[in-house]
Protein backbone atom coordinates (compact mmCIF):
# COMPACT_ATOMS: atom_id res chain seq x y z
CA UNK A 1 0.00 0.00 0.00
CA UNK A 2 1.20 3.33 -0.67
CA UNK A 3 1.78 6.18 1.26
CA UNK A 4 -0.13 9.66 -0.14
CA UNK A 5 -1.76 12.73 1.55
CA UNK A 6 -5.02 12.91 2.25
CA UNK A 7 -7.31 12.79 -1.07
CA UNK A 8 -3.79 12.07 -2.32
CA UNK A 9 -2.83 9.73 -5.67
CA UNK A 10 -4.01 6.32 -4.71
CA UNK A 11 -5.42 7.56 -1.31
CA UNK A 12 -8.32 4.28 -1.73
CA UNK A 13 -5.36 1.99 -1.57
CA UNK A 14 -3.04 3.33 1.08
CA UNK A 15 -1.91 5.25 4.16
CA UNK A 16 -3.14 8.99 4.06
CA UNK A 17 0.07 11.02 5.84
CA UNK A 18 0.04 14.83 5.52
CA UNK A 19 3.32 15.06 8.36
CA UNK A 20 6.18 14.30 8.43
CA UNK A 21 5.27 12.31 12.02
CA UNK A 22 2.43 11.01 9.86
CA UNK A 23 4.70 9.36 7.04
CA UNK A 24 7.14 7.94 9.58
CA UNK A 25 3.96 6.22 11.05
CA UNK A 26 3.20 4.76 8.03
CA UNK A 27 6.50 3.68 7.43
CA UNK A 28 6.10 1.72 10.66
CA UNK A 29 2.78 0.09 10.36
CA UNK A 30 4.12 -1.07 6.84
CA UNK A 31 7.28 -2.57 8.11
CA UNK A 32 5.08 -4.39 11.20
CA UNK A 33 2.92 -5.49 7.49
CA UNK A 34 5.91 -6.97 6.71
CA UNK A 35 6.25 -4.68 3.63
CA UNK A 36 9.39 -5.56 1.50
CA UNK A 37 9.25 -2.39 -0.17
CA UNK A 38 8.20 1.78 1.44
CA UNK A 39 5.80 3.55 -1.76
CA UNK A 40 5.39 7.29 -1.33
CA UNK A 41 3.34 9.18 -3.99
CA UNK A 42 5.58 12.45 -4.15
CA UNK A 43 2.68 13.70 -6.68
CA UNK A 44 -0.54 12.87 -8.18
CA UNK A 45 -1.55 10.54 -10.42
CA UNK A 46 -4.24 9.99 -13.85
CA UNK A 47 -5.97 7.10 -12.06
CA UNK A 48 -6.81 9.49 -9.09
CA UNK A 49 -9.41 11.94 -9.69
CA UNK A 50 -8.33 15.40 -8.26
CA UNK A 51 -4.82 14.37 -7.57
CA UNK A 52 -2.53 16.74 -10.01
CA UNK A 53 0.17 14.99 -11.42
CA UNK A 54 2.52 17.48 -12.15
CA UNK A 55 2.52 18.90 -8.73
CA UNK A 56 4.40 17.37 -5.76
CA UNK A 57 2.53 15.70 -3.01
CA UNK A 58 5.20 16.34 -0.39
CA UNK A 59 7.75 18.90 0.95
CA UNK A 60 11.11 17.57 0.66
CA UNK A 61 11.29 17.45 4.61
CA UNK A 62 8.35 14.79 4.76
CA UNK A 63 9.66 12.18 2.17
CA UNK A 64 13.20 12.76 4.29
CA UNK A 65 11.14 11.54 7.04
CA UNK A 66 9.80 8.44 5.33
CA UNK A 67 13.30 7.95 3.16
CA UNK A 68 14.70 7.99 6.35
CA UNK A 69 13.02 5.82 8.77
CA UNK A 70 12.22 3.32 5.89
CA UNK A 71 15.76 3.23 5.90
CA UNK A 72 16.45 3.11 9.55
CA UNK A 73 14.33 0.34 9.59
CA UNK A 74 16.02 -1.95 6.64
CA UNK A 75 13.74 -1.26 3.36
CA UNK A 76 14.04 1.05 0.26
CA UNK A 77 11.49 3.28 -0.72
CA UNK A 78 9.84 3.99 -3.97
CA UNK A 79 8.38 7.54 -5.11
CA UNK A 80 5.39 7.41 -8.09
CA UNK A 81 6.37 10.85 -9.63
CA UNK A 82 5.33 12.10 -12.77
CA UNK A 83 6.07 15.64 -12.21
CA UNK A 84 9.30 17.22 -12.22
CA UNK A 85 8.48 19.03 -9.15
CA UNK A 86 7.64 15.96 -6.79
CA UNK A 87 10.36 13.95 -8.82
CA UNK A 88 12.91 16.42 -7.98
CA UNK A 89 11.79 16.44 -4.18
CA UNK A 90 12.27 12.91 -4.02
CA UNK A 91 15.51 12.49 -5.36
CA UNK A 92 16.54 15.25 -2.82
CA UNK A 93 15.17 13.38 -0.26
CA UNK A 94 16.88 10.38 -0.54
CA UNK A 95 14.24 7.84 -2.54
CA UNK A 96 15.82 4.72 -3.90
CA UNK A 97 14.07 4.75 -7.02
CA UNK A 98 11.55 7.62 -8.96
CA UNK A 99 9.01 5.03 -10.40
CA UNK A 100 6.98 6.60 -13.83
CA UNK A 101 9.82 9.54 -13.94
CA UNK A 102 7.46 11.50 -16.81
CA UNK A 103 9.52 14.95 -15.74
CA UNK A 104 6.28 16.86 -16.30
CA UNK A 105 5.95 20.30 -15.90
CA UNK A 106 3.43 21.49 -13.24
CA UNK A 107 0.45 21.74 -15.40
CA UNK A 108 0.81 18.15 -15.81
CA UNK A 109 0.00 18.83 -19.56
CA UNK A 110 3.95 19.89 -20.85
CA UNK A 111 7.12 18.36 -20.64
CA UNK A 112 10.09 19.70 -18.20
CA UNK A 113 13.05 17.68 -18.06
CA UNK A 114 15.96 18.78 -15.78
CA UNK A 115 19.20 17.73 -16.56
CA UNK A 116 20.24 19.36 -13.04
CA UNK A 117 18.00 16.76 -11.20
CA UNK A 118 18.91 13.55 -13.96
CA UNK A 119 23.10 14.09 -12.77
CA UNK A 120 21.80 14.14 -8.74
CA UNK A 121 19.62 11.19 -9.59
CA UNK A 122 22.97 9.76 -11.03
CA UNK A 123 25.28 10.74 -8.58
CA UNK A 124 23.06 9.26 -5.62
CA UNK A 125 22.61 6.22 -7.67
CA UNK A 126 18.80 7.07 -7.58
CA UNK A 127 17.21 4.21 -9.61
CA UNK A 128 14.33 5.62 -12.73
CA UNK A 129 11.40 2.98 -13.89
CA UNK A 130 9.74 4.39 -16.50
CA UNK A 131 7.13 2.01 -15.84
CA UNK A 132 5.80 2.55 -19.14
CA UNK A 133 5.50 0.15 -22.48
CA UNK A 134 5.58 1.34 -26.07
CA UNK A 135 2.04 2.27 -27.42
CA UNK A 136 0.29 -0.33 -29.43
CA UNK A 137 0.06 2.61 -32.11
CA UNK A 138 3.79 2.88 -32.50
CA UNK A 139 4.32 -0.69 -32.65
CA UNK A 140 1.49 -1.56 -35.19
CA UNK A 141 1.98 1.15 -37.35
CA UNK A 142 6.07 0.64 -37.48
CA UNK A 143 6.22 4.42 -35.82
CA UNK A 144 10.19 3.93 -34.68
CA UNK A 145 11.24 5.88 -31.34
CA UNK A 146 14.01 8.68 -32.54
CA UNK A 147 17.68 6.78 -32.60
CA UNK A 148 20.04 8.71 -30.32
CA UNK A 149 22.72 8.95 -33.09
CA UNK A 150 19.64 10.78 -35.40
CA UNK A 151 21.17 14.65 -34.86
CA UNK A 152 18.93 15.63 -38.63
CA UNK A 153 19.90 16.62 -41.56
CA UNK A 154 23.52 16.89 -41.00
CA UNK A 155 23.61 13.55 -39.63
CA UNK A 156 25.75 10.49 -41.38
CA UNK A 157 23.97 9.66 -44.62
CA UNK A 158 21.67 13.27 -44.55
CA UNK A 159 19.15 10.96 -42.52
CA UNK A 160 16.15 12.88 -41.34
CA UNK A 161 14.84 12.82 -37.43
CA UNK A 162 11.93 10.80 -37.28
CA UNK A 163 8.66 12.04 -37.13
CA UNK A 164 7.10 11.77 -33.42
CA UNK A 165 3.64 11.07 -32.93
CA UNK A 166 1.72 13.94 -31.19
CA UNK A 167 -1.53 12.80 -30.45
CA UNK A 168 -2.11 10.59 -27.31
CA UNK A 169 1.04 8.54 -27.63
CA UNK A 170 3.33 11.55 -27.38
CA UNK A 171 3.56 11.29 -23.28
CA UNK A 172 4.56 7.77 -23.95
CA UNK A 173 7.07 8.52 -26.44
CA UNK A 174 8.34 11.37 -24.23
CA UNK A 175 9.53 8.98 -21.38
CA UNK A 176 11.43 6.86 -23.80
CA UNK A 177 13.49 10.27 -24.96
CA UNK A 178 13.89 11.28 -21.24
CA UNK A 179 15.20 7.93 -20.54
CA UNK A 180 18.02 8.26 -22.92
CA UNK A 181 18.77 11.89 -21.55
CA UNK A 182 19.17 10.54 -18.04
CA UNK A 183 21.02 7.91 -19.35
CA UNK A 184 23.46 10.45 -21.27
Amino acid sequence: PPITTTSGHLWALGYEADTADEGQRAVRRLVKEEADFIKVCATGGGMTPGSNVGRAQYPVEDLRAIADDAHRLGRHVAAHAHGTEGLARAVSAGIDTIEHVSWLDTSGRGQAFDEGVAREMASRGTFANIASSLPRSLVEGGRPLPDAGVEGPGAPGGAAEPELPTSGDRPTVARWEHARRMLE
